[in-house]
């Protein structure tokens, strides 16, 4: 066997590896060290501003339950970002609670889902979200503000 295509092999990958590695230097050189997340748009970013209203009216204490129309993997997504977005209060995801959190598509979806449901809306904070007092529940949580 010859040794010619061997360092011929070898001497492309040398340079061919050279080249990647300027690249990714000049590539480097060129991204900011920082980057604001608003221009990013990262989720809890945008998120936590329509979420701000709830943390006005709830106590730093309140536990509150979560209901959407949308009962998926998604929905616990949206979730999430909801307990985000409200820490320190505690975001459950059920309805059992004295007061929900409702986040719905649209005003038409939360009331399409309230029909017939012992449940009264205390405060509409946005397109499709409601702070919601759960009349089934009797006991009261701590920090709930009801009239």
């Amino acid at each position: 066997m010859s040794w010619r295509p061997i360092v011929l092999i070898a001497l492309t990958l040398l340079v061919a590896s050279r080249s990647i590695w300027l690249a990714a230097t000049r590539l480097q050189e060129r991204l900011p060290l920082r980057v604001d997340a608003r221009s990013v748009g990262d989720m809890p970013t945008l998120f936590e501003p329509s979420f701000a209203a709830f943390g006005k009216i709830l106590e730093p204490q309140a536990k509150v339950g979560y209901v959407s129309t949308n009962d998926n993997m998604s929905d616990i997504r949206w979730k999430l970002l909801a307990q985000y977005a409200l820490v320190p209060r505690v975001v459950s995801h059920d309805s059992q609670q004295q007061l929900l959190i409702g986040n719905f598509s649209d005003n038409a979806s939360m009331n399409a889902f309230l029909r017939g449901k012992p449940a009264k809306i205390l405060a509409v904070v946005g397109p499709g979200l409601a702070l919601i007092q759960n009349l089934s529940v009797t006991q009261t949580s701590p920090g709930v503000p009801l009239e």
